[in-house]
C-alpha cells in the first residue's frame, strides 16, 4: 500500500513538472528576502498582463495627443462615440434608465442654472425664428417632417391625436358645424361651376370675348362724363349721347331724350319741363358741416353700407341701410338763440356735436360763425316752406312756439340742405381738378411745380389776377392785370374762386381761368385755401382733393436742425433753399404749422379724398403721382349729385 501511494505522488509531481515546462515558466527577477537571493517563477499570463497595461497606457497618451492636435481625428472620434452611445441607449433599457435618472438628478441639483440656460436658448431660438426667414422655413419643414414621421410610426401618438381632435370637435360643436356647412357649400359651388364649364366647350372663347368687351368699356369711359345733354343737362359718357346735327356736333343730346323727341313727346328729364334747379344762395354755400346741423330741422342718425346691385334708387337705398335709423327733431330757434352774440363779423365759436350730452365722445367739432348761421336761417325762412314756423328771427311780436310734427315731414323733404353726402361707386375716370390743401409751410407749391414739370401735357395751372400795376421786375406771364374797380365788381358777382388783399392790392383766382385749363384737356392743379372748397367741389369741376398734412413736432425740429447744420457748413445749394419751406423758422412758428394743420383736418376732413404726411418731399411726391394714376385705373367713390 505504501509503495502505491509513493508511486501516485511521484506521478503527480512529474505531471506538475511537465506542466511548468510546457507553460514556459521563466525566472524574471530575484528578490532579496531574509538576506538571501531566491528565484521567483512568473507565469506567462501574468507577464502578458503587465505588457498589456504598459501598452494601454502608452496608447491612451498617444490617442489624447492626437485628439487634441488633429481636428479630423477629433470629429471622427466624436461621431463614432456618439454612434456607439446612441446604439447602446436604444438597445439596452438599463443604460437608458440610468441615463435618464442621471440627467434628472443633475437637473434637480442645478435647477436654477438649467432654467436660465433654457430660457436663454429659447429666446435666442425665438429671435432667430422671427428674424431669419431661411431658419423659419427650415424649422417648419423639420417639425412637419418629424411630426408626420411620429404619427405614421407610433400608433399611440396617432390614437392620442385622433382623440384630441374628437374632444375639440365636441367642445366646439357650433363652430365646427358652421365650418363644415361652409366647406360643403363651397364644394357644391365648385362642382356646379365645374359641371357648367364642362357642358360648354367654348369657355376659352367666352373668356376672350369678356376681355375684349372689358377693354372696349374702359376705352369708352376713358374720356369721362364730359358730354352734357342740351335737353336734360346731364353729364354723360360718349356712348350715351349722339351729336346734335343742327349745331354741327358742337352740342350733344342723350339717347333717352332723343327717343322721346322723335316720338313727339316731352322728355321727362328735360330742363324746360319745370325741373330747373335754382342756384343755392351764397348764405347757404359758405356754411360748414356743423353750421348746417345747427339750422337743420331734424338730424338723421343711421348706418350706411355698400349696395350690392349698384343702383341708386330710394327703394334700394333703404335696403342698403342697416341698423337703427333715427330721425331726431331739432328746435332751430332755441339753438340759434343760445348762440353767443359776436362782437364783430369775424368772431368764431368752437362747438361740439354729441349724440347725447352725457356721452364723453364727440361726434364732430368745428369752428362756426354765429352771424353766418343767422343769415342762412333768415334766408331759409323767406324761401323754404318748412322754415315758416321759425319766425323768431323775423318778427318777435308774432313769435309762436310750435313743436315738430311728424305729419308735416313731407314738407321738409324738399329742403336743399345737405345733412350728409350720398356717394356712389363709379368706374375709373379722370378728374378735372387736383386740389392741394394744407397749412402754410408744408411745400404744396413745390409739389405742384414738380407735378407740372413731370408731364406738362397732362397737368396745368392758372395765372392769378391782380389789381396792382405792372412792374419792371415782374416776369412774363406771371399775373393777369386788371382794373381795381372791375375786379371788385367781378368779386361781388361771384366770378372769383378766392381772393385777398396784399400791400393794398387785390389778388385772386377766377373760375374762367380754371375752365380754360380744363377745356384745353389738362388737369388743373391748384393750391388754394380750404375756405374755397365749398365753391369748387361740384359736378362742373369734379376735383380730387389731397390734404398735405404737416408732420409731428419732433420731425419738424429734425428738419430744422439739418437745415441749420447745412447752413453752418456752407454746403446748402440753391435748389435745397428753394425746395425747403421750413427754413429759418422758430419753435413757435413750427408749433403754429402743426396746430394749423390739425385745425384744417378737423374742420374740412369731409372734403378730403386723400391725406399725405409731408415728412419727405420725394416720398410724398411719389405717393401723389401714384394716387393720380390710380384715378384712371380703379373705381372711385364720388358724390351722387355729380352724375345726377
Amino acid at each position: 500500500m505504501r509503495s502505491w501511494r509513493i508511486l501516485i505522488l511521484t506521478i503527480k509531481a512529474a505531471k506538475k513538472f511537465l506542466s511548468f515546462k510546457h507553460s514556459n515558466g521563466v525566472a524574471m527577477y530575484t528578490s532579496r528576502r531574509f538576506g538571501t537571493l531566491e528565484s521567483d517563477l512568473i507565469h506567462s499570463s501574468h507577464l502578458n498582463f503587465y505588457f498589456r497595461s504598459q501598452l494601454k497606457r502608452k496608447s491612451k497618451i498617444h490617442i489624447l495627443n492626437k485628439y487634441h492636435n488633429n481636428s479630423n481625428f477629433r470629429n471622427q472620434y466624436k461621431a463614432r462615440s456618439k454612434k456607439q452611445v446612441s446604439k447602446k441607449y436604444k438597445s439596452d433599457p438599463m443604460i437608458r434608465m440610468k441615463t435618464i435618472e442621471r440627467a434628472m438628478n443633475w437637473y434637480h441639483k442645478n435647477n436654477t442654472l438649467m432654467r436660465q440656460n433654457s430660457r436663454r436658448l429659447y429666446n435666442q431660438r425665438r429671435h432667430k425664428y422671427h428674424n431669419n426667414l431661411d431658419f423659419r422655413n427650415q424649422y417648419k419643414a423639420r417639425s412637419k417632417k418629424r411630426v408626420s414621421k411620429k404619427y405614421k410610426s407610433d400608433p399611440m401618438i396617432r390614437l392620442k391625436t385622433i382623440e384630441r381632435a374628437m374632444n375639440w370637435y365636441h367642445k366646439n360643436n357650433t363652430l365646427m358645424t358652421r365650418n363644415s356647412r361652409q366647406l360643403y357649400n363651397q364644394r357644391r359651388r365648385i362642382l356646379k361651376k365645374y359641371a357648367t364649364f364642362q357642358s360648354h366647350k367654348c369657355t376659352l372663347k367666352q373668356n376672350n370675348l369678356y376681355t375684349q368687351n372689358l377693354k372696349e368699356f374702359r376705352k369708352i369711359i376713358r374720356e369721362g362724363p364730359d358730354y352734357v345733354c342740351l335737353s336734360c343737362g346731364l353729364a354723360l359718357f360718349r356712348n350715351q349721347v349722339i351729336p346734335f346735327v343742327e349745331e354741327k356736333e358742337q352740342k350733344w343730346i342723350c339717347k333717352s331724350c332723343s327717343d322721346k323727341i322723335k316720338k313727339r313727346q316731352m322728355p321727362s328729364r328735360a330742363v324746360v319741363n319745370k325741373l330747373k334747379v335754382c342756384e343755392i344762395p351764397s348764405e347757404l354755400k359758405r356754411l360748414n358741416n356743423l353750421e348746417k346741423h345747427l339750422i337743420a330741422l331734424r338730424l338723421p342718425f343711421m348706418k350706411i353700407v355698400n349696395l350690392t346691385s349698384g343702383k341708386l334708387s330710394s327703394r334700394l337705398s333703404q335696403k342698403g341701410t342697416k341698423g337703427p335709423l333715427h330721425c331726431v327733431p331739432s328746435d332751430v330757434e332755441d339753438t340759434v338763440t343760445a348762440l353767443p352774440r359776436p362782437v364783430d363779423k369775424s368772431m368764431m365759436v368752437r362747438l361740439q356735436l354729441k349724440r347725447r350730452l352725457k356721452y364723453k365722445a364727440v361726434w364732430e367739432e368745428q369752428l362756426i360763425n354765429p352771424n353766418d348761421v343767422r343769415d342762412a336761417l333768415f334766408v331759409l325762412t323767406k324761401m323754404h316752406p318748412g322754415y315758416k314756423i321759425v319766425c323768431g328771427l323775423i318778427d318777435r311780436r308774432k313769435k309762436k312756439r310750435l313743436l315738430f310734427n311728424v305729419k308735416d315731414s313731407s314738407l321738409f323733404d324738399k329742403g336743399d340742405i345737405c345733412l350728409y353726402e350720398e356717394v356712389a361707386r363709379m368706374p375709373p375716370f379722370a378728374r378735372k381738378c387736383l386740389l392741394l390743401i394744407g397749412a402754410h409751410g408744408v411745400r404744396r407749391r413745390t409739389l405742384k411745380s414738380r407735378l407740372i414739370e413731370l408731364d406738362p401735357d397732362r397737368f396745368g395751372t392758372i395765372k392769378p389776377h391782380t389789381s396792382r400795376p405792372l412792374r419792371d421786375s415782374d416776369e412774363l406771364n406771371t399775373y393777369y392785370y386788371m382794373n381795381r374797380n372791375e375786379m371788385e365788381d367781378e368779386i361781388e358777382a361771384g366770378g372769383f374762386l378766392e381772393h385777398g388783399i396784399y400791400d393794398e392790392h387785390l389778388y385772386g383766382i377766377k373760375f374762367d381761368s380754371v375752365r380754360r385749363v380744363i377745356q384745353s384737356g389738362k388737369m388743373c392743379v391748384l393750391d388754394i385755401e380750404p375756405m374755397a372748397l365749398k365753391l369748387i367741389c361740384n359736378k362742373e369741376f369734379m376735383p380730387y382733393v389731397v390734404f398735405i398734412k404737416a408732420p409731428n413736432m419732433d420731425h419738424l425740429r429734425y428738419i430744422q436742425y439739418n437745415n441749420d447744420k447745412q447752413k453752418a457748413s456752407k454746403m446748402k445749394t440753391k435748389s435745397n433753399m428753394s425746395n425747403n419751406s421750413s427754413l429759418n423758422l422758430s419753435t413757435k412758428d413750427l408749433e403754429q404749422i402743426v396746430l394749423e394743420s390739425d385745425a384744417l383736418e378737423r374742420d374740412y376732413h369731409t372734403y378730403f379724398d386723400l391725406t399725405l404726411v409731408a415728412e419727405d418731399i420725394d416720398k410724398t411726391f411719389e405717393q401723389l403721382v401714384r394716387a393720380v394714376e390710380a384715378l384712371s385705373a380703379e373705381p372711385q367713390w364720388v358724390n351722387v349729385q355729380w352724375f345726377s
